[in-house]
């Protein structure tokens, strides 16, 4: 379980960000004899410094099935439809969708349908995203303020949020402001910047030759004023032979 959450990425409230884990997911534009998109076992990686959401066949995450990029304009709505197939009876399915995401072939993908096991790592998955949005946005220079006045008409995540669960925004009403975003992300940024340093450190400096000896004791220092000795004039030839 512990492998699941980053050992360096962490959120506003300092807990260890969710990074991996299985999701049910709905099938993409590949129906079922009967017209339906079921729903499928997946195991998901997210990287937050790509924004990228990779999902795989199988745990060990060996066979790679596609992945959706998160942009700028991504949203995570909450909005539970009629289900059927797995889990069609549950009180709860911990259902969100990723809208407006571009998808493995660069096509743009209006609906990304997920399902969480439980109500916590609903939660986990949810605000490990949003801190993927916020480190994207953060390096675009667009904060959540320029987001919402750009689209007043658009239903928010902290609104959606508060419809599912009243009971948490009473215990904690604070709202980020864009101030204390762009200094999350700032943070956030420095944390992936240093582990990306200490997964690839620069190449060590070249090696110099070694230093020269020093003087005999009791050199004097060289003076800059006189000029050194000329050097000695190459030796006389010898005279030839008389034998």
């Amino acid at each position: 379980m512990d492998d699941c959450f980053s050992k360096t990425l962490k959120d506003g409230e300092g807990r260890p960000l969710r990074t991996r884990g299985e999701l049910l997911k709905k099938g993409g534009s590949k129906a079922s004899m009967l017209g339906r998109r079921n729903w499928q076992q997946r195991f998901f990686s997210l990287d937050v410094d790509r924004g990228e959401l990779r999902y795989y066949e199988d745990a060990p995450m060996t066979v790679a099935k596609g992945f959706v990029r998160l942009t700028t304009e991504t949203r995570v709505v909450f909005e539970t439809p009629t289900f059927k197939g797995k889990g069609k009876n549950v009180d709860d399915a911990n259902y969100f969708e990723l809208c407006d995401t571009v998808d493995e072939k660069g096509a743009k993908r209006d609906r990304f349908q997920l399902r969480a096991a439980t109500t916590a790592d609903l939660d986990q998955w949810v605000t490990s995203i949003e801190v993927a949005l916020k480190v994207l946005r953060k390096d675009h220079g667009q904060t959540d303020l320029d987001r919402d006045l750009d689209d007043d008409d658009e239903p928010h995540l902290d609104d959606e949020r508060d419809e599912r669960d009243k009971p948490a925004k009473e215990k904690n009403t604070k709202k980020n402001a864009p101030k204390a975003d762009l200094a999350y992300a700032d943070e956030l940024r420095e944390t992936l910047n240093r582990r990306n340093s200490d997964e690839h450190p620069p190449p060590p400096p070249p090696e110099s030759g070694p230093a020269p000896p020093p003087p005999p004791p009791g050199t004097p220092p060289p003076d800059a004023s006189i000029p050194p000795p000329p050097p000695p004039p190459p030796p006389a030839n010898p005279p030839p032979s008389t034998r």
